[in-house]
């Protein structure tokens, strides 16, 4: 007899998302996914005293045995970040969050940044409930779409390294050309001027970002601990009013009905302030995006300007990269690709002699110039 192998969930399609998954293969692949997380494999021999391998899940006869014929499962999810993200419930998120901490990837990405609280199962089915119950939307998501598929805990998804040695690679070119940029080039004024306003730009999403995340925050005095407050007291005021309703017919002449219902008047003017508030806090961060955005990509412009220009440094290190067989990927959105980067590492040493050399002889001409 031949034997056929079946994929257990092979991506055919780049169109291939979520929702296929879910309405076709998903259930079944969940159950025995988690029964391996959960469970345990047992060796045991046959009739013909071959030995075979079953799973016996938690609550079997043989679950808690200390027996060498029993050993215990970790599981791994291992894929690029897409399907990764897709299976952890953050589907189209993994270009801007981080599918292990709760961070941007402005924020993971930063020079100082500081280990956030990381997901767990627990808290990635919290959030989804939060998602799903308040309707929350861009940032509030944290970048969670559902619940994660499986049991497999978030520190378990192994993202492929090459993915990671091009983000590393990509990294270490862009700096160069940022440093050649700040510290040795001469930049057009207008380029300068435009640097500084991108600085001032990310600084004031940054103040915007921190003021709501106070407001979003438990401390005392906050918006969301203020109208915490204002919900509870508002449903002790309507089970006084209910009760003054239940239990006298002229209650709506009663002085202190009368007093519950324009304090409870007020109490709905004030969470409806806050909401107010909220919402125009989400739209000023959006505003100040979109601003550094514009002019982000105004910096970019110069940067494509200098591309064509064969007297720029830009230039010239990239012929360096070409004498080394290493090309920008067009369709890469110009940066390079998986074998340019390991050509790029397997060849640093000689490559950035290269480059030095390059950029001391245009410090010293500069320095002539001048």
């Amino acid at each position: 007899m031949e034997t056929a192998v079946y994929p257990l969930g092979d991506v055919k399609c780049r169109k291939d998302n979520a929702v296929i998954f879910e309405n076709t293969i998903k259930d079944n692949l969940a159950e025995g996914i988690n029964r391996v997380e959960n469970g345990k494999i047992e060796f045991v021999q046959n009739d013909n005293n071959k030995w075979q391998c079953r799973i016996i899940d938690p609550g079997h006869v043989n679950f808690d045995s200390t027996s060498d014929n029993i050993l215990d499962v970790t599981a791994f999810m291992v894929g690029d970040l897409k399907f990764l993200s897709m299976m952890i419930g953050k589907e189209n998120f993994e270009g801007g969050w981080c599918h292990i901490s709760k961070l941007q990837s402005t924020e993971w990405q930063d020079i100082d940044y500081v280990k956030d609280d990381l997901w767990t199962l627990e808290t990635l089915k919290h959030q989804a409930a939060e998602v799903k119950s308040k309707s929350l939307d861009g940032t509030d998501r944290r970048g969670v779409r559902e619940e994660p598929f499986f049991d497999i805990p978030p520190e378990r998804y192994i993202w492929p390294i090459l993915h990671t040695l091009m983000g590393v690679g990509n990294n270490i070119l862009d700096h160069l050309i940022d440093t050649v940029e700040n510290d040795i080039q001469s930049l057009p004024a207008a380029q300068r001027r435009t640097k500084r306003e991108l600085k001032d730009k990310e600084l004031e999403v940054e103040v915007l970002q921190e003021v709501r995340e106070y407001f979003d925050s438990d401390n005392l005095g906050s918006g969301s601990e203020l109208k915490k407050q204002y919900r509870n007291k508002r449903n002790d005021i309507r089970k006084q009013m209910d009760s003054m309703e239940d239990n006298d017919e002229n209650f709506g002449e009663s002085v202190d009905y009368l007093a519950l219902d324009m304090e409870l008047n007020e109490l709905n003017d004030k969470i409806a302030e806050l909401v107010k508030e909220r919402k125009q806090m989400t739209a000023d961060v959006a505003k100040a995006k979109a601003a550094a955005t514009k002019t982000r990509d105004k910096l970019k412009a110069f940067r494509v300007a200098r591309k064509t220009d064969d007297s720029s440094l830009y230039s010239k290190i990239d012929d360096i990269l070409s004498k080394n067989k290493i090309q920008r990927a067009a369709y890469h959105g110009g940066q390079l690709t998986g074998v340019c980067v390991k050509a790029l590492m397997d060849n640093a040493d000689d490559i950035m002699k290269q480059v030095a050399a390059l950029l001391i002889e245009e410090k010293n001409a500069n320095d002539e110039a001048s």
